[in-house]
């Protein structure tokens, strides 16, 4: 028994099946009968382990799957407070202050508590020549601002115009002008426009960070910033591009010959929340403290015979491994709310007349502010989801809401839940997703695309 149990110990001990079978029939003193039994018991035993690392067409599977990770302060979470409510805490309260005895009653401002700038900025700025409210803007009046002739208007004097804009206010906007990117104004319909303005600094993009705005009627409604804070850190990097690749592909076990890049590696800026501000995933210090900044070489590549297509994010001042990420993954989310689809009584007398409030009614359409072909939820609420944060506003495909309440946005990294409960009515919102996350939000969002929807199929061919 003894030597029987040193056989099966010498058994695990062999990654080779034929140095096990030369060790076990070495065994002579051993009887040949027991020797042939307990070596086939050993090779099934081997079949079984190494099963797993056999590829179909029965050759040894080299395991090269790295492993993903994303580190968690890279995740940066976003809210919306009224402005009054942390106006004491912001270092430019006196021109805000400023600001709203010039304008009593005239605008709504939410500020993001992250960055201590303003999320949104509501109220009419007339900007160009149209018919919102007290708009008596003319060609002439633009082409003495801007200093040129201006006989139409196009993205690039929309751009130019809101360019002058943002300079004029980039005290209460928070934003060092020296750190916007190139403007991009795009025409929605002949009232309305839809700008947008990355951050960089010295030619570097800054990851999430941009000031966005709307203009409809000629007047400027809507302009704030999302996961702005402006980059006051050394920009240079230190340690050379080839150096971060090598510490990516280090990370995927060796660069191979077939691997392709799909993403040269290039200099970028990445915000990250400092982890002592932290309450789980959402911010909980001091007003203006929850973004922080490093420089980083970004890069991509894909092995050959193998789907993924990796990201690599290296710091480039430390040489740190910060994510390493399939960006071909993809998985379902939805965009869900609390709404009143039938009444709102609160009350359930029938299933007829139910007026209580249901709690995960989807989203149809909404807006994901992800890039096509994944920037709308379809009509079940449903996206697919690769990586990244996703924001709602409702201001989805087929329908906008409005709330006089105030802004909505919310964003998460995956699924959103708008939330809500039974009873909750005119401003009232579950804690979370800006002033505008009322129960007619979401209710008339819910109910406006599915009757849309129902106009739809019966007039499949109206345009």
């Amino acid at each position: 028994m003894h030597e029987y149990k040193r056989l099966f110990a010498r058994c695990f001990q062999f990654e080779e099946s034929s140095c096990l079978i030369d060790a076990l029939v070495q065994e002579g003193t051993m009887h040949r009968v027991v020797r042939h039994s307990l070596i086939a018991v050993c090779l099934v035993l081997i079949c079984v382990v190494s099963s797993d690392a056999l590829k179909p067409d029965g050759k040894q599977k080299q395991d090269t799957q790295p492993g993903q990770f994303f580190k968690p302060d890279l995740y940066i979470s976003s809210s919306n407070v009224e402005l009054t409510d942390v106006l004491g805490q912001l270092p430019n309260r006196k021109e805000w202050n400023d600001f709203l005895a010039q304008n009593p009653n005239s605008f709504h401002v939410f500020i993001d508590p992250r960055t201590g700038n303003p999320s949104n900025i509501m109220g009419p700025v007339p900007m160009i020549p149209g018919s919102g409210v007290g708009n008596r803007v003319t060609m002439a009046d633009i082409s003495q601002k801007l200093g040129r002739n201006v006989t139409a208007i196009d993205s690039t004097v929309v751009a130019d115009l809101i360019r002058e804009h943002v300079d004029a206010n980039k005290t209460l906007l928070g934003v060092d002008t020296r750190q916007l990117g190139r403007i991009v104004a795009s025409q929605v319909s002949d009232t309305l426009w839809q700008i947008s303005i990355p951050q960089e600094v010295k030619g570097i993009p800054v990851r999430h960070g941009r000031i966005v705005a709307t203009i409809n009627h000629g007047n400027l409604i809507v302009i704030g910033t999302s996961n702005w804070s402006n980059v006051r850190m050394n920009t240079i990097a230190r340690i050379p591009r080839e150096k971060a690749l090598e510490k990516g592909f280090a990370h995927a076990g060796g660069r191979q010959t077939g691997d392709r890049i799909w993403k040269n590696a290039v200099l970028e800026i990445v915000p990250y929340a400092p982890q002592e501000y932290q309450s789980g995933e959402s911010f909980a210090g001091p007003v203006g403290k929850g973004l922080g900044h490093r420089v980083v070489w970004s890069f991509g590549f894909q092995r050959e015979r193998e789907d993924e297509r990796w990201e690599v994010i290296v710091d480039a001042q430390t040489e740190e491994l910060l994510s390493f990420e399939d960006q071909n993954q993809s998985i379902k989310q939805k965009i869900v709310g609390g709404v009143y689809p039938l009444t709102d009584t609160g009350i359930c007398p029938s299933a007829e007349f139910c007026g209580v409030m249901q709690q995960v009614f989807p989203m149809p359409w909404a807006n994901t502010g992800l890039v096509a072909p994944n920037n709308f939820t379809n009509s079940a609420g449903v996206f697919d989801y690769t990586s990244g944060l996703v924001t709602t506003t409702l201001n989805g495909k087929y329908i906008r809401v409005t709330d006089n309440c105030g802004a909505l946005s919310k964003s998460v990294n995956g699924n959103i839940n708008l939330g809500g409960t039974n009873g909750q009515h005119d401003c009232t919102t579950p804690g979370s997703g800006g002033a505008g996350n009322t129960a007619s939000s979401r209710s008339a969002f819910y109910e406006l695309n599915k009757v849309a929807e129902q106009a739809r199929g019966w007039l499949p061919t109206n345009t």
